[in-house]
């Protein structure tokens, strides 16, 4: 398949922080085996992120982060000047974490006065992958994430990451997860948002 030939989207553009609701910046059409028509540049930007190879993730992760910190677009343009803290959703697997989330999150971080700390949620046991075909629910999330040092979150603004989300499941629990460690207000990012033509 020829990536330079697939078709590309635009970025969503939010006009204020949502504290409730997912904020999502692009619509992601699965891979399904190189099958779904629908599949974009962005979907294979996406794909990219997940790579362990650099020289497929870093294009990938300085995509994201020029969109992020876009001026006219991007999020950080929404952020106040208050330092507030940044985390990563964990990955399925016990202790791992998206490297292309986290290297967004440095090259972003001065922009969007986040304070450098270490992710602040750990995946404490390996569960089912959701993509294929593990629980969607978010019970599964709260009995294995852990806030790793509640004393930093206290009373502080978290911006939480994860590069794809379908039902929202693992951001709403580490949201709760936050919450219940004494953020005060957890705001949800996802790269994609998987796409539903129904």
């Amino acid at each position: 398949m020829d990536m330079s030939a697939l078709p590309s989207q635009h970025t969503k553009k939010h006009k204020e922080i949502s504290f409730t609701e997912i904020m999502a910046l692009y619509d992601y059409h699965p891979w399904d085996g190189g099958n779904n028509p629908r599949i974009d540049k962005i979907t294979n930007t996406l794909l990219n992120l997940k790579n362990s190879e650099l020289n497929r993730r870093t294009p990938a992760v300085n995509f994201f982060t020029k969109v992020l910190t876009n001026p006219t677009f991007g999020l950080s343009r929404l952020i106040d000047s208050k330092s507030c803290l940044a985390s990563v959703v964990p990955s399925h697997s016990k202790n791992n974490v998206s490297p292309g989330l986290l290297e967004i999150i440095k090259n972003i971080s001065d922009e969007c006065s986040f304070e450098k700390t270490e992710n602040l949620l750990r995946r404490t046991k390996t569960v089912a992958k959701a993509a294929t075909g593990g629980p969607r629910n978010q019970q599964i999330h709260l009995d294995s994430i852990a806030v790793t040092d509640t004393s930093i979150v206290q009373g502080e603004t978290v911006f939480l990451f994860d590069d794809i989300t379908s039902t929202g499941s693992s951001l709403l629990a580490c949201k709760q997860l936050l919450l219940e460690a004494g953020a005060a207000r957890v705001v949800m990012i996802a790269l994609g948002k998987t796409y539903m033509d129904h």
